[in-house]
């Protein structure tokens, strides 16, 4: 029996020591660690700054490209539209003013097709008054004319 209680000391001891020498090398590992953890944060930090500031140049030269881009279809624009006027105020053609609507109407306007007929109409025009390039899927109610031609 004290052969036994021999044995079971024996493995309890030799498990214990290597439990023991698994913690110191777990803590020299950590020790090892500490003092390079503050270098790999600073690297990492670092890093992240270098990659901040080369997208914010390529952000800044994107929003340029944009602004540019928005400056020429605004000027093309106004060319066709200055283009599109030309011909109308020479040739004495000018578009009629319209009425503004009364309050509470939010302003759609619109030319009859049996007559030319300027109207005012608290709500979008019917597509079965409008011509076949006009229509758009809209509610029909009355609308008051405010001027005939």
């Amino acid at each position: 029996m004290n052969e036994r209680i021999d044995q079971f000391c024996e493995i309890l001891r030799v498990k214990l020591t290597s439990i023991d020498d698994n913690m110191r090398a777990l803590k020299a590992k950590i020790d090892s660690k500490e003092r390079t953890v503050e270098q790999d944060v600073q690297f990492r930090l670092d890093s992240v700054k270098k990659r901040i500031a080369q997208d914010r140049t390529k952000l800044e030269a994107a929003q340029a490209d944009i602004k540019k881009w928005a400056e020429e279809r605004k000027a093309a624009t106004d060319e066709k539209i200055a283009e599109w006027k030309e011909p109308r105020s020479s040739s004495g053609f000018l578009p009629l003013p319209i009425n503004r609507p009364s309050a509470g109407t939010n302003g759609f306007a619109r030319i009859g097709a049996s007559r030319m007929a300027v109207t005012t109409c608290a709500t979008p025009p019917s597509p079965k008054t409008l011509p076949a390039f006009a229509r758009t899927p809209t509610s029909s109610l009355a609308c008051a004319p405010s001027l005939t031609i």
